[in-house]
């Protein structure tokens, strides 16, 4: 199960286009190639809620966001996805290899 969240959340965008992402808890410019731990959630699609330096993570796996369907908090690397169409660069997360899943929740009750 872990291996298949990994596989989702690899690649989805933690900043919005030609923006910088910055940690949630120290507001420091994260840079490319730099480990990250991210909290998602699902609601109709995965989003990023928070991304952190590793050093920086506060370890909320007891909080669980109200109204929220599911979460996870995952360690990644931050990558940049490019469009030269568009000409953007967009702040990715990349989770293959040696990355894991620190917490998942979901809304209990629900279908699987």
């Amino acid at each position: 199960m872990n291996e298949l969240l990994l596989q989702t959340f690899d690649g989805l965008p933690v900043a919005q286009p030609n923006q910088h992402a910055r940690c949630s808890e120290c507001n420091a410019r994260i840079r490319k190639g730099t480990d990250v731990i991210a909290q998602f959630h699902l609601n109709e699609n995965w989003r990023v809620d928070e991304v952190y330096c590793p050093d920086c993570y506060p370890d909320h796996s007891h909080e669980r966001s109200p109204g929220v369907a599911e979460e996870a908090v995952v360690e990644g690397r931050l990558v940049t996805r490019r469009d030269t169409a568009k000409q953007t660069a967009t702040p990715t997360i990349r989770t293959r290899g040696e990355y894991h899943v620190l917490s998942h929740a979901e809304e209990e009750g629900m279908d699987e």
